[in-house]
């Protein structure tokens, strides 16, 4: 199993995320079911939402079980995952992979194809993320 963790704007219901995973991973909506559900499926998710006074206030995570579609797919970390949701979303996505950057207040956050690496405001009693995008740094 591989897992994902995007963070999103703003929280979607999980029907909106059972078709945004069926398009990204190339799987029937069956196959697809929120991580609570009794139901055996090739992916499940988790739509969290963090606080509501942060930038990004939903967690997005995903476990897939088929190691193998994601590799095929080249969904093989947060990044690529990341992209292919800022596309399908056309909003900025949050990512963390400790590949490009390991602190824990630096993010990658995803313009659709484009990536920069952020550094997260300190707010205080704050569970999400809320990004200092003034010192930002584009990927190349």
């Amino acid at each position: 199993m591989i897992h994902f963790i995007c963070y999103l704007r703003r929280k979607r219901s999980d029907n909106y995320i059972i078709k945004l995973l069926k398009e990204i991973f190339n799987y029937d909506i069956k196959e697809i079911s929120n991580l609570m559900d009794d139901k055996k499926s090739l992916i499940k998710f988790e739509n969290r939402i963090l606080d509501d006074i942060s930038e990004f206030q939903v967690e997005l995570n995903i476990y897939c079980i088929d190691e193998g579609r994601a590799r095929e797919l080249k969904l093989n970390n947060n990044v690529s995952v990341g992209i292919a949701i800022s596309n399908k979303i056309h909003e900025d996505v949050v990512v963390n992979d400790n590949i490009i950057c390991d602190e824990p207040y630096q993010w990658i956050l995803i313009k659709q194809n484009s990536l920069f690496l952020v550094e997260e405001d300190d707010i205080e009693d704050s569970n999400g993320i809320t990004l200092n995008q003034n010192n930002r740094v584009e990927i190349t």
